[in-house]
């Protein structure tokens, strides 16, 4: 269940950023956990290519952390 749910927060949390950038980092509450996300300037990217199939990903200036931590109940 967390697992889903993480996944679908993280991938929304990078989509909205990339819409609209907001400050980090940050921190999200769910139930029983909380996710930490951070940035940081990842200009090494530019140097690099990376593909999907035949399709090509442009990198981005920001790379992403992500700190899962379980609370207490």
């Amino acid at each position: 269940m967390a697992q889903r749910e993480l996944s679908r927060l993280i991938n929304l949390l990078v989509k909205a950023h990339r819409a609209t950038p907001f400050p980090t980092p940050a921190v999200f509450q769910g139930d029983g956990y909380k996710l930490h996300a951070s940035t940081t300037q990842w200009s090494f990217g530019k140097q690099l290519q990376f593909e999907w199939g035949k399709e090509r990903i442009e990198p981005r200036q920001e790379k992403w952390l992500f700190i899962f931590r379980v609370q207490e109940c």
